[in-house]
């Protein structure tokens, strides 16, 4: 969320073409659904970039997972 709020205050044109979109697509008398997301391709774009921009893992850590010792269960 902290991405989201960080583009928009960068690049204003981003939040404005964001919202159009969605007034366009969607109008004004309801709130989009997972549903609408192909016909948003703009905002789809944009969520694929703030992942981009911030990572929910480190690309390192990935391949460390499998290494870990397992976690064993109480009473199994």
């Amino acid at each position: 969320m902290h991405s989201l709020f960080l583009a928009l205050v960068q690049f204003p044109q981003v939040q404005r073409r964001t919202q159009a979109e969605l007034h366009v697509i969607i109008g004004r008398d309801r709130l989009p659904t997972f549903d609408d997301g192909s016909h948003l391709p703009y905002i789809e774009a944009l969520c694929k970039e703030l992942i981009r921009w911030k990572m929910v893992l480190p690309i390192g850590k990935i391949h460390g997972f499998h290494l870990s010792p397992k976690i064993e269960m109480r009473g199994q």
